[in-house]
């Protein structure tokens, strides 16, 4: 996904995209600190179910 204003703001910290299609997906997300030393949150694993 290219940056799009429309579509992600990461100061606010959202992104808003599409699925494929019906299915479960898990997603891999954790925040990133933007100075040094760029301390990194654990993993989180939220997964959904798309009818």
């Amino acid at each position: 996904m290219a940056y799009d204003t429309a579509k992600a703001n990461f100061y606010q910290g959202w992104a808003n995209f599409t699925l494929p299609g019906s299915g479960n997906y898990i997603f891999f997300i954790r925040s990133v600190g933007w100075l040094p030393p760029y301390n990194a949150s654990p993993w989180a694993t939220p997964a959904i179910t798309v009818p």
